[in-house]
């Protein structure tokens, strides 16, 4: 593809999530991505997708354009991808033809198009898309838009998950300067997510923790007593707010709990499982007091799944097995998509290391096995959850003393990382260092090594520090 580094005044970017757009007098799009995240090192690509709950209407003049658009949304909410590219396709190809269509609307179609190939890793398409819209908001909004930084900030993700750091934090930073923290919360929390996704990734983790902390106390201003988990309970409950007013508070809600999420997995991550235990709490406790969040969201899920790997750590096998149970249900209670919902990849994953680590390997591979299926199934062989499908399976047979099965699976992952414009990211970085633990058990120590040098090349262009480079330089000392 190429490069939106001319266009985009000297950067590319792209979205975790998506705070659309402003269009004439119209209204605001505004989508929360779902950030992801995995314990234990594990540096697997949740893709970020449009919260489930949150309503991106589009002011269409024609019906039926407006018709396609919807329920493309909806089938994306669904991570039914393939259904939500063609619907939403077929609304831009209408309202294109439309002369009574502005730019403006044409370009937040074109937003969504670029954000939904981002969702699906295919990146080239994603540029094209996202450009068209990016030019569009700026030509005829201005470069400090709120459309033209929704844009921005998708750019930076995609940055982000194809390994330009020092661009993705350059693009935020001038999101930051443009926007103004107390009246729209809503960008500057979306783009500290992003800030801290590139923080961990380059292994500041204590880094991350602060700014995931910096995003939660924008909020404070609605919490008297400082304690969002606590005073947050009827915030959106109170029966004499509108319609709107009680969906826009129950947004807020659903993202301050989407914060403790990422919070608590970052806290993980960095080694302090029991601040991690309290960040994850107190998003549940969010998400079960709203009666509109409750137990039917995927928010909740992820949390119940974050909730079972700090059980299983801490050797709690069945609270561990409980609220996996627990996270599992939400989500095949949620949609039904051919007989399974994408997002139980993760949870599959999950639910395997659990039982690996509680001494039941022929369930674990049970699950690790449809983690894989599923995301070929859902998403295709070019895809990063799909990688990291095949990564996890791959540390579980080297785990089992199967290094032959686990470098085929290792060095299928990484084939998908390079085919999806992944390779120069921390994530690649990982997977080399498991191939070269699979050679080294191979006796291959040669190859092994050139696969640990590669690695850690690839930590210092990234500027990754912490636990992936020290493990990577005590196997080439050794």
């Amino acid at each position: 593809a190429r490069s939106l580094k001319t266009i985009l005044l000297g950067s590319r970017r792209r979205t975790l999530l998506t705070v659309c757009c402003l269009l004439l007098a119209a209204a605001v799009l505004g989508g929360l991505a779902v950030l992801g995240g995995r314990a234990g090192g594990q540096a697997a690509a949740n893709s970020a997708s449009l919260d489930p709950n949150s309503d991106a209407h589009l002011l269409l003049k024609l019906s039926n354009a407006n018709h396609r658009y919807e329920m493309g949304l909806e089938n994306w909410r669904r991570l039914d991808y393939h259904r939500a590219e063609k619907d939403i396709s077929a609304a831009l190809d209408e309202i294109s033809a439309q002369k009574e269509q502005s730019e403006t609307e044409v370009a937040v179609v074109n937003n969504s198009m670029g954000c939904l190939y981002l969702d699906m890793g295919q990146y080239e398409k994603a540029y094209e898309y996202l450009n068209g819209a990016y030019v569009t908001f700026r030509d005829n909004l201005g470069a400090d838009s709120l459309p033209a930084r929704a844009v921005q900030l998708s750019v930076a993700q995609y940055d982000f998950d194809t390994g330009d750091y020092e661009s993705a934090l350059r693009t935020t930073q001038e999101i930051l300067d443009a926007s103004g923290p107390e009246t729209e919360t809503a960008v500057v929390t979306a783009t500290g997510h992003i800030r801290a996704q590139v923080l961990e990734a380059e292994g500041r983790d204590d880094e991350a923790v602060a700014l995931y902390q910096k995003v939660l106390s924008q909020y404070s201003g609605i919490a008297a007593d400082g304690k969002l988990s606590e005073s947050l309970a009827d915030y959106a409950n109170d029966p004499k707010l509108t319609q709107s007013e009680k969906e826009a508070r129950t947004n807020t809600v659903r993202w301050i709990a989407r914060t403790y999420d990422q919070l608590g997995r970052a806290q993980m991550a960095g080694g302090d499982a029991a601040g991690a235990r309290s960040s994850m709490e107190a998003g549940l406790e969010l998400c079960l007091s709203n009666r509109d969040i409750k137990q039917r969201n995927l928010i909740t899920s992820g949390l119940y799944d974050g909730l079972a790997l700090l059980d299983a750590g801490e050797g709690d096998f069945d609270s561990a097995r409980e609220n996996i149970d627990l996270a599992m249900r939400i989500q095949q209670n949620l949609f039904d998509f051919d007989g399974a919902y994408p997002g139980l990849v993760t949870v599959y994953d999950d639910y395997g290391s659990i039982l690996e680590q509680s001494g039941a390997p022929q369930e674990a591979l049970d699950y690790y096995e449809q983690a894989r299926t599923l995301a070929v199934n859902a998403f295709g062989e070019n895809y990063p959850q799909t990688a990291a499908a095949l990564h996890a399976l791959g540390l579980y047979r080297l785990n089992a003393g199967d290094p032959a099965g686990a470098l085929e699976c290792f060095e299928e992952a990484i084939t998908i990382r390079k085919n999806i414009l992944g390779s120069v990211h921390s994530t690649t970085a990982q997977y080399e260092l498991s191939r070269a633990r699979a050679l080294i058990a191979l006796g291959r120590t040669q190859e092994a090594r050139e696969e640990l040098e590669q690695a850690a090349k690839l930590c210092r262009k990234l500027g990754i520090g912490g636990q992936l480079p020290a493990e990577i330089d005590a196997l080439l000392r050794g």
